[in-house]
């Protein structure tokens, strides 16, 4: 009888392994989907500029490049408190799929939006596109950085490396899509000379003039919109939670006003984290530059619209594979080393890029790939670092306040275009642009070589 009963009791732990791993792989995959679409706000805004400042240009000819950057901006400076709101106050209460949910449907809806806006003016579209999209991904993002990993707590760096890693792979999937919707006949863009009110002057630079051509980037919005919506829809229905890590939450949570005793009685006085907050805020501004500037920077190198599109999906996949290896060097290496000599690459590669950015394409194709390759792995690697160092039932007001830095970095980035592209009225300000990333990345080697590997009690 009793020798029976044991073999029920292995069978139901076999079933319920099984049950548990497959649940596990179906929220992973479930997460790739979502990252895959989300993931076009940040990895395809430097492709759509150039096409949005063209459109917009027709109503108002002095729009240029440099002022549709602040709709990235603003999206930064609201995905910061996206993060902390999140992290604070929406998973609280509806809990990581609700956060999730409402992340993706506010996503889908600020990309129909933007269809009606771009026939309104700048400021509406950088309420649409640039803020409501900011409040939206870092909804999804705070999800994403916890969901998968309650699964596969024990590979935390890999897991989290994977669907990191397919966020970065949307623009190598979804660029050339609104190219080849935009600008099928790879039209070249012609050599306009445009006033920008931001800085009281002119310039001249590459901008679309054809009618066929700008009247189908509003309509690109509309067919996005449906791709992602569909990608969105079948990641939700396989994420899920790990019932047990969940019902543990419960018992250790959550009110509100526990959330904001544990953000500044606990998690504020530990060293480890402002060092990993100063880490991820260098990052922002870093990447959120490469992201603004990377085509418009091609384009003087270049007018070969289809072969800009093919580098904008090559840097996608090492922005992919940038995260994946952020993930696999976290599980394998101490942070305060890799991370080190990631960040003093990144400002040897942004010294090079300022003597060749606008000499060869090849040579700056090369940089550019580097930046990538290595600029995105803390999206990985300080999530990771931050749930082993500081890990606890509130991981996710934790991602939440490492979000942060999204404001504070793009408040920064707005600052450095405005003085570099607007007060300082130079002939080459992309050299001194790049200048300033270098130097960014430079100070953060000695912050990232002092935190540390010892796990703090919280």
């Amino acid at each position: 009888m009793g020798y029976s009963y044991d073999i029920v009791q292995t069978q139901q732990q076999i079933n319920q392994d099984n049950q548990r791993k497959l649940s596990g792989r179906k929220t992973v995959i479930g997460a790739i989907l979502i990252q895959l679409a989300v993931g076009s706000y940040h990895g395809t805004f430097g492709n759509l500029l150039p096409y949005f400042t063209a459109f917009m240009g027709q109503t108002d000819p002095a729009l240029t490049n440099a002022d549709l950057t602040l709709i990235l901006s603003s999206g930064g400076i609201v995905q910061g408190f996206s993060n902390l709101i999140a992290g604070l106050v929406i998973v609280p209460l509806v809990g990581l799929k609700g956060c999730l949910m409402m992340g993706c449907a506010l996503y889908c809806l600020a990309t129909v939006l933007t269809y009606l806006c771009l026939y309104q003016g700048l400021g509406l579209v950088i309420l649409v596109y640039g803020c409501l999209n900011g409040l939206a991904v870092n909804f999804v993002n705070v999800s994403l950085s916890v969901l998968p990993v309650t699964w596969y707590p024990e590979r935390r760096g890999l897991v989290l490396g994977v669907v990191m890693a397919a966020y970065g792979l949307s623009s190598t999937v979804m660029a050339p899509v609104q190219t080849f919707i935009i600008n099928p006949g790879n039209i070249s863009p012609t050599q306009v000379t445009t006033y920008s009110s931001a800085c009281n002057c002119s310039s001249t630079a590459e901008y679309f003039t054809d009618p066929d051509l700008l009247s189908r980037v509003p309509q690109s919005l509309l067919y996005m919109a449906a791709v992602y919506s569909a990608l969105i829809v079948l990641g939700l229905v396989l994420v899920s939670e790990n019932t047990e890590m969940e019902e543990q939450n419960k018992k250790e949570e959550k009110s509100i006003s526990k959330v904001f005793q544990f953000l500044w009685h606990d998690l504020f006085r530990i060293r480890d984290f402002w060092f990993l907050f100063l880490t991820r805020y260098v990052y922002m501004v870093i990447i959120g530059g490469v992201l603004m500037h990377w085509k418009s920077v091609t384009f003087q190198l270049s007018g070969d619209d289809q072969l800009i599109s093919v580098l904008g999906g090559i840097i996608g996949f090492m922005n992919c594979l940038s995260r994946f290896l952020g993930g696999y060097l976290s599980d394998r290496f101490r942070f305060c080393h890799f991370q080190s000599l990631i960040s003093l690459t990144i400002s040897v590669t942004f010294i090079i890029t300022m003597f060749i950015y606008n000499i060869n394409f090849y040579g700056f194709s090369v940089c550019l790939c580097i930046l990538y390759l290595l600029g995105f792995t803390h999206f990985s690697s300080i999530p990771a670092q931050a749930i082993y160092l500081l890990n606890s039932s509130h991981n996710g007001v934790l991602i939440g306040a490492l979000g942060l830095t999204d404001t504070l970095g793009f408040v920064s980035l707005g600052i450095i275009n405005r003085i570099i592209f607007s007060e300082l009225k130079s002939e080459i300000p992309f050299f001194y642009f790049f200048l300033a990333m270098a130097v960014h990345s430079l100070l953060i080697v000695p912050i990232n070589y002092f935190i540390s590997d010892h796990k703090n009690q919280l």
